[in-house]
């Protein structure tokens, strides 16, 4: 019996050091540093400011595709995230001059908003937010509190 379970034992151990040489598996992705930058613009409609700038056939009625223009003329599509989701729907801030710190994605022209949204108005930045007067909480989107469902506000407040 004794014999058995030591031969058993040993057999499984071989099967176990051939599995574990079937070679190397798949390489982990390799993370990809994209440095941060810092942008300066305004959230604009990417189709109309084509239309625009270079003649593109968009119709005057069509769904807005907001996008970010930099003061140096470049132009972003917008990764939709949290921190973004509000430049992207909220209508009340456009024709603001915005401060976003984020990462273009290499061979696009994609920016990722990685930091607070901040706008500027007379030389001064303010952090952007909404709020919640009832429950005290801050948050990056527009729309119902997380908490207690009422309507946030936004709110523009100086950083020191």
């Amino acid at each position: 019996m004794k014999v058995e379970l030591l031969l058993l034992l040993a057999v499984t151990a071989q099967l176990v050091g051939f599995a574990g040489e079937r070679g190397p598996g798949p390489k982990p992705a390799t993370t990809n540093v994209i440095p941060a930058v810092e942008l300066r613009g305004q959230v604009v409609c990417l189709s109309e400011e084509m239309r625009r700038l270079h003649g593109a056939s968009v119709p005057d009625k069509h769904q807005h595709d907001y996008g970010f223009k930099t003061d140096t003329g470049f132009f972003y599509s917008l990764a939709r995230t949290s921190l973004s989701e509000a430049l992207l729907t909220d209508t009340n801030l456009l024709g603001k001059t915005f401060l976003l710190k984020g990462r273009i994605f290499p061979k696009s022209q994609i920016f990722e908003v990685t930091g607070n949204v901040h706008t500027i108005k007379g030389g001064k930045v303010f952090e952007l937010f909404y709020y919640c007067d009832i429950c005290s909480i801050k948050s990056s989107v527009p729309g119902p509190c997380m908490c207690c469902r009422e309507t946030v506000h936004l709110v523009e407040e100086q950083t020191k």
